[in-house]
């Protein structure tokens, strides 16, 4: 179970294990970094580590109670997430009288609160009463987006745990794990870092038809060998202003470095059809190319003539 976070998370995954084995879990733990997703995960295999009673490696993922708190059914752990926008006194006041009753099946208690960034000010100082003075074996866990919206009083009295953001793998691997469509992830997963944004651009309609024609426009390109000059009209009309002209720039990079590294389980994108095409030095060459060609656009170029000088370069053969 901890193979997955020592390969993506191995300072915070350090730090977790090392107190879990000396038995110094703080009572208190604030996760940020990562989305909130991801850090309800850990947040949840760092509870099966402590409750799982499977004998060996722990935790181990596969008993009840490990099945039980990854899905969120534990009596023993309690999450609690926004009501609305916001985390509300009530809640903590109704989270208070709940660990105030005897555990159901364990000796430990835990909590954790969902986007803790969005208490409100009497629901924060509920709770800061309450970590100053815990009742009983109970450990928190704060998940938050951002942490300079957490009152400082609060942070004081909690162990911050900084998780590294995720990289364009990551990302893609979480969103098709999800169930989002492939190739949209794939090249929104490009433009973006920002989760919310890269869930409206695989949604959205316009993005969908624009990468249609990209993919179109690199097999007129790349499969059936059109003059580049012509496969150009493919594309153009997404290229009308500069900073759509960049963003096509950087898809269609990330299309060759991909075909260029020849991944053994490539993601199913038109770059599959372009590694039959085009060798490693013909995908170097383009990139050289369409670095050349963002550079030019970045320095005020006009981006239809760019984009045609890039494409007769193309036709010719030669650097942009």
């Amino acid at each position: 179970m901890w193979n997955k976070w020592q390969q993506t998370q191995p300072i915070a995954t350090r730090i977790l294990q090392n107190s879990l084995a000396k038995e110094r879990l703080a009572h208190a733990l604030l996760f940020h970094g990562q989305p909130l997703a991801i850090q309800l995960e850990l947040a949840r295999t760092v509870i099966q580590a402590k409750l799982c009673r499977t004998p060996g490696a722990r935790p181990c993922g596969m008993c009840s109670t490990c099945q039980r708190i990854m899905s969120g059914n534990h009596p023993d752990v309690i999450t609690i997430e926004a009501d609305g926008a916001s985390i509300k006194k009530d809640q903590i006041q109704q989270l208070q009288h709940d660990l105030s009753q005897t555990s159901f099946e364990t000796d430990e208690q835990f909590y954790i609160l969902v986007a803790a960034e969005t208490m409100t000010i009497q629901a924060a100082n509920s709770l800061l009463k309450f970590l100053e003075e815990p009742t009983g074996k109970q450990t928190a866990f704060l998940l938050v987006s951002n942490p300079t919206k957490v009152l400082p009083t609060i942070l004081s009295r909690v162990q911050i745990l900084q998780l590294l953001p995720p990289n364009q793998q990551q990302r893609l691997t979480e969103m098709v794990h999800q169930g989002l469509d492939e190739q949209r992830a794939f090249y929104a997963n490009v433009l973006t870092a920002d989760y919310e944004r890269l869930y409206q651009l695989v949604g959205d309609e316009e993005f969908r038809k624009m990468i249609k024609d990209l993919e179109l426009y690199l097999e007129q390109l790349e499969v059936q060998k059109q003059a580049p000059v012509i496969a150009q009209i493919t594309i153009e009309k997404w290229c009308q202003k500069r900073q759509s002209a960049l963003e096509i720039i950087a898809l269609l990079v990330a299309v060759y470095e991909h075909a260029f590294h020849q991944r053994q389980q490539p993601i199913v994108t038109i770059s599959e059809k372009i590694q039959t095409q085009l060798d490693r030095q013909a995908c170097q060459q383009r990139l050289q190319q369409l670095v050349k060609l963002e550079k030019n656009l970045r320095a005020n170029a006009l981006v239809t003539l760019a984009l045609t000088s890039y494409h007769i370069a193309l036709m010719n053969g030669s650097e942009a």
